[in-house]
C-alpha cells in the first residue's frame, strides 16, 4: 500500500448505523484501487466465473465441513498459480499476491493469467487490500494524534498496512515504534520483509510469541504500554463461545485492550455476515476457519471483553466485505 495503488478515497459518515448500536462512529469508505480499476475486462471473466460457481453452489447446497470436488477444480483447476497458492491458504503468504497481485508467489511460482486476474479482480482479494488500506488510513489518523506512538500488532502476519502506516508517520515526523507478535515464523519473516520494504527496520521489532496466552504476550509487550494494538486479520478466526481452558474472541480482545494506555485504540477486523459473495468464499475459494458476523454479533464481543461501544467506531471499505472496528480503551 505504500506506493498508493490502494488508498481511502472518501468516508461516507453513516449516522443511522451509529446510532442504530450505539456507537461513536461509523463510516462507509470508498477504496480507490488500481490495481482492479486498470482491467475491466479481467474484472467482467472473474464476474462471470464467480456467477458460475454461485450457481452451482446453489444447486448443490454443500454444507461448509464438506468440499465439493467440482466446484473447487472448477476454480482452480485451470491456473497452476491458483493451484500453488491454495495450499498456502491461511497463511500469511497467501495474502502477499491479493496484497500485491503483480508479482510473482511468495514461494516463486509464477503467476499465469487466470490466477493474476483472480487475484486483482475476485471480491475477497479486493477485500483483503481494502481492509489494509483502512487499516493503514486509521493508523495514520491515529499516529497523527500525538507523538510518542507505540503499537503492538498481534498475530501480525505480514504486519504490510502496519509497516507502511509507520512508514507515513515516520515521514510526518512522528516517532513511532512497532512489536509485531506471532507465533508462526514464516509470518514473522514476511513482516521483517515488509518492514524492509516500507524502511521502517529500525522502527519494527518482531517476536515470537503464542498471542493467546496472557503471560507470554505481557513478557514482551507491558501491560498499559502501547497507544495502538491492532489484531486486524486474526480476531475473526475466534469462536465467540468456546470449551472451559480456550480463548474466546472475548478473552483475546480483553488481552489486547490490556496492552493499552488510557486513552489507546484497539484495531480489529472481522468478515461480515452479509458479505455479498460469502456462499463463493466458504464453498469455491474455501478460507477455512473465519467465523463471518453481523455488525452486532462483533459488537457483542466487545461488549463480553468490557469494551465502550460509545467509544467505539465502525469503518465499512466498500467491498461490503470487512468491519474494521476501532475503540478508544480507558
Amino acid at each position: 500500500m505504500n506506493d498508493a495503488r490502494v488508498e481511502v478515497a472518501a468516508v461516507v459518515p453513516l449516522p443511522e448505523v451509529a446510532e442504530r448500536h450505539g456507537l461513536q462512529g461509523a463510516a462507509e469508505l470508498t477504496i480507490s484501487d488500481r490495481y482492479a480499476a486498470d482491467d475491466p475486462t479481467g474484472a467482467a471473466l472473474v464476474r462471470a466465473k464467480v456467477a458460475e460457481l454461485r450457481q452451482l453452489i446453489l444447486e448443490r447446497s454443500p454444507q461448509r465441513s464438506d468440499e465439493d470436488s467440482e466446484i473447487v477444480d472448477r476454480l482452480y483447476g485451470p491456473s497452476p498459480a491458483l493451484q500453488a497458492w491454495r495450499k498456502l491458504v491461511p497463511s500469511a503468504r497467501a495474502l502477499e499476491p491479493l496484497y500485491r497481485p503483480d508479482g510473482d508467489l511468495p514461494d516463486g511460482t509464477p503467476i499465469d493469467s487466470v490466477g493474476r486476474r483472480f487475484f486483482v479482480h475476485s471480491l475477497d482479494s479486493r477485500a483483503v487490500r481494502s481492509r489494509g488500506a483502512a487499516a493503514q488510513w486509521l493508523l495514520e489518523r491515529l499516529a497523527a494524534d500525538g507523538a510518542d506512538q507505540r503499537w503492538a500488532s498481534l498475530a501480525c502476519g505480514a504486519a504490510r498496512p502496519v509497516c507502511d502506516a509507520a512508514r507515513a508517520a515516520l515521514d510526518d515526523g512522528t516517532d513511532v515504534e512497532v512489536t509485531v507478535l506471532d507465533w508462526d515464523p514464516d509470518a514473522l519473516d514476511m513482516a521483517t520483509e515488509a518492514a524492509a520494504e516500507a524502511t521502517v527496520e529500525h522502527a519494527v521489532r518482531c517476536r515470537l510469541v503464542n498471542v493467546l496466552q496472557p503471560a507470554a504476550v505481557h513478557a514482551v509487550v507491558a501491560p498499559g504500554s502501547c497507544s495502538v494494538v491492532e489484531c486486524l486479520g486474526f480476531f475473526e478466526y475466534l469462536p465467540t463461545v468456546v470449551p472451559a481452558g480456550s480463548q474466546s474472541g472475548a478473552d483475546f480482545l480483553r488481552l489486547a485492550a490490556s496492552l493499552l494506555r488510557p486513552g489507546g485504540t484497539l484495531v480489529y477486523a472481522n468478515m461480515l455476515a452479509t458479505h455479498p459473495e460469502l456462499d463463493f468464499t466458504m464453498h469455491a475459494a474455501r478460507w477455512p476457519l473465519i467465523v463471518p458476523r453481523s455488525i452486532e454479533e462483533i459488537l457483542q464481543i466487545g461488549d463480553a471483553a468490557g469494551l465502550d461501544r460509545t467509544a467505539t467506531s465502525i469503518w465499512l471499505p466498500d467491498s461490503g466485505v470487512t468491519a474494521v472496528v476501532a475503540t478508544k480503551v480507558g
